[in-house]
């Protein structure tokens, strides 16, 4: 029976070790339920436990299959794939090669004391230390996944490239000094203190990819912020060519309008003082929030709302001397303006189909309030959106609340402005 059990629980370990690689990986794909095209490949990663194959081979087969999963069946972009792919078998190789080191001091204590019992007792104590902290990592990396497929033009391959040595190392030095199983020796049953190394280098290399991840994110915000202000700039300078434009002719416009009114043509003067109204109204940004990031995404969703037939009204204002970054402000809007624009979309044609925008400062908080028409539904789905509002809000020191009432959907957002005013409520119009 033990000597069955010695022959079978490896295998059944590496079989639980690809069931957790290929389940986080399916949730970093955003796919919350298994689906039966992912069974062949499974199956064949499976198989792969028992090739005759160095680790770190075996862990660049079973990335290549989640790839070609990621790829091939779910649709998804190539860099994101590998991205994901590396990243699900880095984690749980990780997590598993942390344990390792720790397992002989384990095993040296109690087979001191239980010699039968104590080698098993070993080996499942490791395995559910290894799965339970691959789950905790897992939830902290799924926490801000959401934010790389969201970051659209930011490449993911070059954050690919070092996962992969990472890997490639971490693989290495399991093959090298361990192999596939952890052993034991009962005739000199002090471990070796080569373990603590070993242990360092496993833990540096979880760093390494929680760094890897970080700095990505940092890149992600820092190319989002730097288009918003690109698209910002070059709205401006093509309002301002329009405004130099009409400046240029003002002084003519002006002198039409003269000579009409001389002639005691009225009603012309009017009529092209009304078409010059609309001309200079054209120059102008039709938002005006106090930060231009804001304005702009704020013309942006409007056209597209007022496209669809949904009427759009904003009176944000954002205070001068406000500490929240122009990202994380058109992460809020940009959000919350798309499920609302969604929402809207799904109502019948003959309804009123709205969205208003709209702000108030308190001390040192900035509420900012999202109404839209919705069908009135009691079931909210939390996706990405909301989640990026919540963790944006939370950022700042606050929070993010939904209320519903008589077919209007309510986004209240919370933000801790640092903003000290003399006044201590201030409404916006």
């Amino acid at each position: 029976m033990t000597l069955c059990f010695s022959m079978l629980y490896p295998c059944l370990s590496g079989l639980g070790e690809v069931l957790a690689q290929w389940l986080f990986f399916g949730r970093l794909l955003g796919k919350n339920r298994t689906s039966l095209r992912v069974l062949p490949l499974f199956l064949l990663s499976c198989l792969g436990i028992f090739l005759p194959l160095p680790i770190f081979c075996k862990f660049l087969l079973l990335a290549a299959l989640l790839f070609l999963y990621g790829v091939v069946f779910c649709g998804k972009p190539a860099g994101y794939s590998i991205f994901a792919a590396l990243l699900a078998v880095e984690l749980t190789q990780i997590c598993y090669g942390i344990f390792q080191p720790i397992l002989p001091f384990f095993a040296f204590l109690l087979c001191r004391a239980h010699p039968n019992p104590g080698g098993t007792l070993c080996m499942l104590a490791g395995d559910f230390l290894s799965l339970g902290l691959a789950f905790f990592c897992g939830r902290a990396i799924l926490r801000q996944s959401a934010r790389w497929s969201a970051a659209k033009g930011v490449p993911l391959l070059p954050a690919a490239v070092p996962l992969l040595l990472v890997l490639l190392v971490s693989g290495w030095i399991a093959h090298s000094f361990y192999g596939n199983t952890v052993t034991f020796d009962p005739a000199n049953p002090m471990p070796s203190l080569l373990h603590l190394p070993m242990l360092l280098v496993q833990m540096i290399s979880m760093l390494s990819v929680f760094c890897i991840l970080h700095t990505r994110q940092s890149v992600s915000a820092l190319m989002a912020q730097n288009f918003f202000h690109m698209r910002y700039t070059a709205e401006t300078q093509a309002r301002w060519c329009r405004t130099k434009a009409l400046r240029h002719d003002m002084k003519n416009h002006l002198a039409v309008v003269r000579g009409l009114l001389e002639k005691g043509d009225g009603t012309s003067a009017a009529a092209y003082l009304a078409a010059l109204d609309a001309a200079a109204a054209e120059i102008s940004a039709p938002f005006q929030t106090n930060r231009p990031a804001c304005d702009v995404l704020l013309a942006e969703k409007a056209a597209v709302a007022e496209s669809l037939g949904i009427a759009f009204h904003s009176t944000l204002q954002i205070p001068a001397s406000c500490s929240v970054e122009d990202m994380d402000f058109c992460t809020l809007l940009a959000n919350a303006l798309d499920n609302a624009i969604n929402a809207c979309k799904s109502l019948p044609p003959d309804t009123e189909r709205f969205i208003r925008i709209s702000s108030q400062l308190q001390g040192d908080f900035l509420l900012i309030t999202v109404e839209n028409s919705f069908n009135g539904s009691l079931h909210i789905r939390s996706g990405t959106g909301l989640f990026n509002i919540r963790q944006t809000t939370k950022k700042y020191g606050g929070t993010a609340e939904i209320r519903t009432a008589g077919g209007v959907f309510r986004l209240h957002m919370l933000l801790s402005i640092s903003q000290h005013s003399s006044h201590i409520s201030r409404h916006f119009h």
